[in-house]
């Protein structure tokens, strides 16, 4: 027996591959078959928790693809085959749990007793050493990534949705969230790929596949509502299932799936069947092939999974079709090319810097913040003068879960497109046309940056508008702020022409206020009328040091944060806040 004390494995779903052996092994042989109805209910019996058939059905044919001797029958059931454990079986098991990161150090250590004190001495003694090593490397911070396996499992069983949202790692290694809200997500496979489980699913109301790693998987809740099929899981579910969709992809980045034709050395048909298995033919182009150091294979992929793993593999195999495919891989390859020359740059940087709005979206997909910043490329016109660029939109449905846009200097094409994006709730538009009468209410807008005081009203539901910023905008006065009650914050910089904000005394929703480089206003007594202002920001304002004071005492009163920097004409030690400095606060 591998468990010698069953005690020990109550509620431990991370065991059940060495409790599914030891009940096997116990009560099944050649004559003796068992359901897997009844396989389930004796880990119920023994463990103390009933787990999903789909886990159960994954955890045996692991086994049996592992090499132990587990036969199961369609018809009659599963039994166990075979004798004990040999070392290099166990080795299969240990080297599982010792580098995988999903397993946590105590929990690491509770299966690696199990699994060694059942090897021989020597295998023994050599395991406590691997074990030890591989203590000091395990990073694992994720403690329920087994909670979140079952959970995710279960509403794939029962076909729920899930609401969930996704880590990522600050610069200090601390985690943060990259939606701002909780996603919904119409679960459909968990996928075993490169050591690393991944969730295969679709964003609710939207029907491209995309992947989610699970030990990344945070804020996990099993909805009631019905998980719901895009037509492309159809068209996968007909072409084999999930498993082969998952084994057309050396990475898993979603996806349609597609045949290409490349040429590679006869010497590289090992890496080949590393990552595509078997499943590639001879492509018919091969009869054509003069090289007799090179052959032309037909292998299934997506486009993103055979774009990384051509660029891997780019001095030993061609991508010869198809051809516009071919042609986006040399112009990727010259474009890494160019990257190279401008080494050092942050990645944000380059998206910002970026040739065209398409290397924007490829740069960007490597960013796990989900935001596309662009500035357009436009000609020369002479005089200081630049036109704009043209860009299609419709180019975002590369990265449907974009949460952020910001464009400068464009023109844009197909702007229809941004109501496929469920999850934009940040929009910059500055220096950019938009189709002439355009009406386009975009229900998850919260954020806006534009010079165009018409915009909001375009395109945001003003219900739902929780900052503006006005950024050049030609406005006078401030008369609109009254379509928008849903406003909190506020900036107006480098409104030239701005000279009355009077509107704003009746502004009630806003709370935090920000006012920079608008040369022309001079009126600023509408801030002691704000009732409910809790933060203020002036920056490069016309103030004199007499309405600074009268600003600073009424303010004081309220409790409300004040931030000063660079006034024109008043610069006082205890006032002026420089870049750096923690703010005055005024209470």
């Amino acid at each position: 027996m591998l468990i010698k004390y069953h005690n020990t494995v109550q509620e431990k779903k991370y065991l059940l591959l060495l409790v599914i052996i030891d009940i096997l092994k116990e009560y099944t042989s050649p004559e003796n078959h068992m359901k897997k109805t009844e396989l389930c209910d004796k880990i119920e019996q023994c463990c103390g928790f009933m787990p999903a058939r789909n886990t159960v059905y994954d955890k045996l044919n692991s086994l049996e693809e592992a090499g132990f001797p587990i036969v199961q029958d369609s018809h009659e059931g599963v039994y166990y085959d075979g004798h004990e454990l040999s070392d290099g079986e166990l080795r299969f098991l240990v080297d599982s749990v010792l580098y995988s990161d999903f397993v946590t150090l105590g929990g690491a250590d509770e299966m690696i007793e199990a699994l060694t004190a059942f090897g021989s001495p020597a295998f023994q003694k050599y395991i406590r050493k691997q074990k030890f090593r591989a203590g000091k490397t395990r990073n694992n911070l994720q403690k329920s990534v087994f909670f979140t396996i079952e959970e995710v499992q279960s509403a794939i069983f029962s076909k729920r949705q899930i609401s969930c949202n996704y880590l990522t790692y600050r610069a200090d290694l601390t985690t943060e969230n990259v939606y701002p809200e909780d996603i919904t997500v119409n679960p459909y496979e968990l996928v075993y790929k490169n050591g690393k489980y991944y969730l295969l699913g679709a964003l609710n109301d939207h029907d491209k596949i995309l992947s989610w790693r699970v030990d990344r998987l945070c804020n996990l809740k099993k909805l009631k509502t019905r998980c719901q099929e895009i037509p492309q899981l159809k068209e996968i579910n007909a072409s084999g299932g999930m498993s082969a969709y998952a084994d057309t992809q050396p990475d898993l980045c979603g996806g349609a799936v597609e045949t290409f034709k490349i040429q590679c050395a006869k010497d590289s048909i090992d890496e080949i069947v590393d990552v595509f298995g078997r499943d590639f033919s001879i492509a018919p182009e091969q009869k054509d092939n003069y090289d007799d150091e090179t052959i032309i294979l037909s292998v299934k992929a997506t486009r993103e999974s055979m774009k990384s793993w051509a660029f891997t593999h780019a001095g030993s195999m061609v991508v010869i079709s198809p051809d516009d495919f071919r042609k986006d891989i040399a112009d990727s390859l010259k474009d890494s090319e160019r990257l190279y020359r401008v080494t050092g740059k942050p990645l944000h940087v380059r998206v910002f810097t970026a040739k065209d709005f398409a290397e924007a979206i490829r740069f960007s997909k490597k960013r796990t913040g989900k935001t596309i910043i662009y500035h357009g490329k436009g000609h020369y016109l002479g005089k200081g003068q630049r036109s704009k660029e043209k860009i299609d939109l419709s180019l975002l449905h590369e990265m449907p879960d974009i949460i952020s846009l910001s464009l400068n200097e464009c023109i844009l094409d197909h702007a229809e497109y941004l109501h496929e994006l469920p999850m934009l709730h940040r929009l910059h538009l500055v220096h950019c046309e938009l189709p002439e009468n355009m009406q386009m209410h975009l229900e998850g807008i919260e954020e806006v940056q534009t010079d165009d005081i018409a915009l909001p009203s375009q395109i945001c539901d003003a219900s739902k508008l929780v900052q503006l910023t006005l950024l050049g905008a030609d406005i006078q006065d401030m008369a609109f702020i009254t379509k928008f009650p849903s406003i909190r914050r506020l900036e107006l910089a480098h409104c030239r022409d701005l000279i009355d904000c009077s509107h704003l005394q009746d502004a009630e929703h806003i709370e935090e206020l920000e006012i920079s480089h608008c040369d022309k206003l001079n009126d600023y007594s509408f801030l002691k009328k704000m009732k409910y202002l809790k933060e203020l920001r002036l920056e490069h304002t016309q103030m004199d040091a007499d309405t600074l004071n009268q600003l600073k005492q009424k303010l004081s009163e309220r409790g409300v944060r004040l931030y000063t920097r660079f006034l024109r004409d008043y610069h006082s030690e205890d006032m002026v806040i420089r870049p750096g400095m923690d703010p005055a606060v005024l209470d």
